[in-house]
């Protein structure tokens, strides 16, 4: 039987009215399993969907394939402090960036 791997970790951390010095550490855990991971994103996704319909942000996030427990870097899901909700779905807000003309900046 082939061991499964502790190379995952699973991060939710809840904002209330998106200031981060308000910010509560839900869940922080490494050396996951994928499964593990995905058991804790499942938990917590419904608590997520309501705080965000509150008008609130969270971060949460799946990292994969870490070298260590403190490596993170590749995700294999992540909500943004971008995010919207009705309280049972979730989703991205997308946003469209202006951009600025270097040719026309005026040094003050």
């Amino acid at each position: 039987m082939l061991k499964e791997k502790k190379n995952c970790a699973f991060q939710y951390a809840k904002m209330k009215d998106g200031i981060f010095r308000d910010t509560k550490i839900v869940c922080d855990k490494s050396e996951l399993t994928l499964d593990e991971a995905k058991k804790l994103w499942n938990e917590y996704f419904a608590d997520a969907a309501k705080w965000i319909k509150d008008g609130n942000t969270v971060e949460m996030v799946i990292w994969i394939n870490m070298a260590t427990p403190q490596s993170y870097g590749d995700t294999l899901q992540y909500i943004s402090t971008d995010a919207e909700s009705d309280g049972v779905s979730i989703w991205e807000t997308k946003r469209s960036y202006f951009k600025q003309y270097a040719d026309a900046m005026v040094s003050a």
